[in-house]
């Protein structure tokens, strides 16, 4: 509340010049956004990449583990 009232007392006493300043914020704060987002869609990306790199590592250790249970399988038939 208190602001507001400051900013209103601001806008009465030097309209454009507080206009400008307030616009000038407004446009920093929009500048910070946008490189927060950025940040945010990088991180995303890299997030990405490595839940495909973990999908590619897990597949193959499922390969792998069906190839051990199919020689496990082998050997069990022919101790039996």
């Amino acid at each position: 509340m208190q602001f507001d009232a400051l900013l209103m007392h601001q806008l009465r006493l030097y309209p454009g010049q507080s206009m400008l300043k307030l616009t000038q914020s407004i446009l920093k704060l929009t500048q910070l956004i946008l490189k927060l987002t950025q940040s945010i869609l990088k991180l995303t990306q890299s997030i990405l990449k490595l839940t495909q790199s973990t999908l590619k590592l897990t597949q193959s250790i499922l390969k792998l583990t069906q190839t051990m249970l199919k020689l496990t399988k082998s050997i069990v038939k022919r101790l039996q």
